[in-house]
Formats: structure tokens, C-alpha cells, sequence
């Protein structure tokens, strides 16, 4: 499991279980947990607890480098950059998952419902063309509004030999699609 899966697993733990994971898989003093509790019961919406939880495990098990990028990651994901730096020049988020794309396999033009079955996100080019039109998918944080999209030069992102686009399907679901 990579760095960020991990974290992202302890990060969406449950309320009711960040106690309890709290005081099984951590070494922290029960008044810190105590007092993270009562932070978390005053705003459950910021996930204290969880946050606290997903740091300090990922920190024993994968090193404070590690931890530190996988909550990088997050953060960036999660506040709807998918980009490192303040413009999208090119660099993805690092430990995103990532799906390689053969552009044969697309063909000539590179129809982004293709593009979304090809990367995961969607099962079907039916399931496609169905969240393109709920408004559920996106490319590059641009939300997807024609089913018969074509990606162009300017979407693909990244050094001619490793082009790529971000895709997302809501508001938790990232792809790097490397279009080789």
C-alpha cells in the first residue's frame, strides 16, 4: 500500500471508530487523545481525530517523509488542486494513481468518454456519458460538459513523451491518465 492509500484509509475512519483506533494503533497519551476528541465532538466536520489518527500511523509505518507527502497529496486532492504550485504547468500531485494509456488504443482523436472508461473511472461508456451529464466528471478540475468532448493539445499536460490529463469522478476519485 502506498504512503498516501494508507493515509487515506485512516483518514476516512469513521467517527465512532477514531476512538477506539485512537487508542489500539497509536502511542499517543491518553490526554492527547482525550483532548483531539473534544476538539473533534466540537466540529466533527474538520476530522480531528481522523487527521491525528492518519498521521501518526502513517508516520510509524511509512517514515515522516512519507507521511508528510501523503498528507501533501491530500490536502492538494482535496482542496480541488490537483496541480503542486499555484498554476497547472504541468505537475501532477506526486502519488496520485496513475493509469498509462496507450493513444493507439484511443486512436486519432481522443474522445474523453474513451478516456474515462480507459482510466477506471467510469464502467461503461454508457456510465460516461451518464456522469458527463450529472455533472460528475472532470479533466484537469474543469468539470466535463459535452458528452462528444475531444481532448486537445492544451488539455494534455506535461513533456511531450509523458503527456497527461487529471481526471476526477466527484470529489474524491483522481486519476493521472498518462497518454502514451
Amino acid at each position: 500500500t502506498s504512503p498516501y492509500q494508507f493515509y487515506q484509509f485512516w483518514i476516512n475512519t469513521e467517527d465512532r471508530e477514531a476512538e477506539r483506533y485512537l487508542n489500539l494503533f497509536t502511542f499517543l497519551p491518553l490526554d492527547d487523545i482525550s483532548n483531539t476528541l473534544t476538539e473533534h465532538a466540537r466540529d466533527p466536520g474538520k476530522r480531528v481525530a481522523q487527521r491525528l489518527l492518519a498521521r501518526d500511523v502513517t508516520t510509524r509505518v511509512h517514515g515522516e517523509t512519507a507521511a508528510a507527502e501523503a498528507i501533501r497529496t491530500s490536502e492538494a486532492l482535496f482542496a480541488g488542486r490537483g496541480w503542486i504550485g499555484s498554476e497547472r504547468g504541468g505537475q501532477a500531485v506526486p502519488d496520485m494513481p496513475t493509469r498509462e494509456v496507450s493513444r493507439s488504443k484511443l486512436g486519432s482523436q481522443v474522445s474523453v468518454v474513451d478516456l474515462l472508461v480507459a482510466s477506471g473511472l467510469a464502467t461503461s461508456k454508457a456510465d460516461a456519458r451518464r456522469g458527463i451529464q450529472g455533472r460528475g466528471f472532470y479533466i484537469n478540475d474543469e468539470p466535463i460538459e459535452a458528452i462528444d468532448l475531444q481532448l486537445d493539445d492544451e488539455q494534455l499536460k506535461g513533456p511531450p513523451e509523458n503527456r497527461f490529463v487529471i481526471l476526477r469522478k466527484g470529489k474524491k476519485n483522481y486519476v493521472r491518465v498518462v497518454l502514451r
